[in-house]
């Protein structure tokens, strides 16, 4: 029997199974799910999660799970920063919202010294995002990422993809055809297969990151541990999809994905950079199109991010909302301060070759260092 989140259960004890009917209630999001949180807990032992809920004669309507940073200005924050590409609370109703967003901004109200609070990804008609905005000091609220979806209840591939599309999927199998090289795609369910090629697939992922001149996320320890949770979590409950590309045997690329209900979230690619000439993302994308139209699913997510690649397969586009408040001009000041001294340097980096060669070098060396 599945024993639930394990962090989520070491912290909220005899609440979890009450916090998961409301879960299941509210069906919130893939990276709102509890389980989504739950790896990020455990990957950032360093963060306080914070739970604020409300409660309507006696039953638990409402819940949120918050992350305290301690340092000079406290960092308030809905917990999986960085990690989330659509949030939500978990509230019955718009007056559990609305109690819920008092109880937040009491709790934040009493935080000793300079605070700040930030709640990425809300989606713009979630009526969290306003009933925050309403009650803290000085909220702004800026436009988040958008995630392109595509519908695929009762639709054909044909539909879905151009007669173009079909035929660089095919010049991309004759490209490896006539280097003299045979290709297969295998798709990946069980959780033993993934947890054996998940050191390959992290080698990939640093491979093309670091090809682009960036340090990969994979390079950073908490992250790291975030991927491998949240991959082998979803993977242990049968709801990880991956398929793998390999070219004369050798494992050269792979795009991962998650069931969410009746929607496929398309989370994770990558590719290794040598391979590149034989268009490995697109076989691979092809094949995750077509797994949705011909499996149990009615969407397909395409997750943060709005890229020409994404546009080619859908123009609807799920629009989000960032929401930022701080205690006073003190923690604003610093924040104003601090954006403006990284846009001067990315100015600087534009002007200079000279400091771009300098900011290479120091990303080079951590690359380097892993």
């Amino acid at each position: 029997m599945d024993a639930g989140p394990p962090a989520l259960a070491a912290l909220l004890g005899d609440d979890l199974p009450e916090v998961l009917a409301l879960e299941a209630r509210c069906a919130p999001p893939l990276t709102s799910s509890l389980r989504w949180l739950d790896a990020w807990i455990a990957s950032h032992p360093d963060v306080e999660p914070w739970p604020r809920a409300v409660r309507r004669d006696g039953e638990l309507v409402a819940w949120c799970l918050l992350a305290v940073e301690r340092g000079p200005i406290v960092t308030v924050s809905m917990l999986g920063r960085g990690l989330v590409d659509r949030r939500t609370v978990l509230a019955v109703d718009e007056d559990a919202v609305e109690a819920l967003a008092e109880r937040v901004a009491g709790s934040l109200r009493r935080v000793p010294g300079p605070w700040r609070f930030v709640a990425e990804q809300l989606a713009v008609e979630d009526p969290i995002a306003a009933a925050l905005a309403r009650r803290l000091p000085g909220a702004v609220l800026h436009p988040g990422d958008a995630c392109p979806v595509v519908d695929v209840d009762g639709v054909a591939i044909t539909e879905l993809v151009s007669r173009s599309w079909r035929k660089q999927v095919r010049q991309a199998a004759g490209r490896i055809e006539r280097a003299g090289s045979t290709h297969e795609v295998t798709l990946v369910e069980d959780e033993a297969t993934l947890r054996a090629l998940l050191p390959t697939l992290a080698a990939i992922r640093v491979a093309r990151d670091n090809a682009l001149g960036r340090v990969s996320e994979l390079q950073h320890d908490s992250f790291e541990t975030f991927w491998r949770g949240v991959i082998l979590g979803f993977a242990a409950r049968g709801l990880v999809r991956c398929f793998v590309l390999r070219i004369d045997g050798e494992v050269v690329a792979y795009d991962l994905a998650f069931v969410h209900g009746d929607t496929l979230c398309l989370w994770d690619g990558r590719f290794l950079p040598e391979h590149g000439e034989f268009w490995p993302g697109k076989i691979l994308l092809d094949a995750d199109l077509r797994l949705a139209v011909d499996g149990p699913f009615r969407r397909l997510d395409l997750m943060q991010g709005d890229t020409p690649q994404k546009r080619r397969l859908t123009e609807q586009l799920d629009a989000h909302v960032n929401v930022l408040a701080w205690s006073g001009r003190a923690s604003r000041g610093a924040d104003t301060l601090r954006a403006a001294a990284r846009q001067r340097v990315r100015t600087l980096r534009d002007d200079s070759p000279a400091v771009e060669r300098a900011v290479t070098a120091v990303r080079q060396l951590q690359m380097r260092r892993g």
